[in-house]
């Protein structure tokens, strides 16, 4: 059994690439970055603004984690993604401006319906 401790696809490699662009797996129609967009594209129209980071964030891992983990994977030309949660985790808890962008995120519906973020953005009154 893979693992994401010995599991670090370069940026460059085919499995990240793949992984990251074409395809993942029977689950996902889309590979990671198109998934990650549709998940941020229904946040945002659903108006759900506090979920707009973990729609961004919540698959970054999977390509540094992508494998061939059965005859199944390589029949259908798909990519496993074992203990990819964590791996994301590892990747952005120690980013500062995440707490920042999370707090804004959550929001922003508020000061959009108080005008705060044209204040702030533009420095209208």
């Amino acid at each position: 059994m893979h693992s994401s401790s010995n599991i670090y696809n370069e940026i460059w490699s085919k499995a990240f690439l793949s992984s990251l662009f074409i395809v993942q797996n029977k689950w996902h129609e889309h590979g990671v970055l198109i998934h990650t967009l549709r998940v941020t594209y229904y946040c945002l129209k659903a108006g759900d603004y506090s979920m707009i980071g973990a729609g961004l964030l919540h698959d970054v891992g999977k390509p540094f984690t992508a494998f061939k983990k059965d005859e199944e994977d390589y029949d259908f030309n798909e990519w496993s993604f074992t203990d990819h949660e964590e791996r994301s985790y590892q990747i952005i808890k120690n980013w500062p401006f995440i707490i920042i962008l999370f707090v804004i995120l959550k929001n922003l519906k508020i000061m959009i319906q108080k005008d705060i973020l044209k204040k702030l953005l533009f420095g209208i009154p």
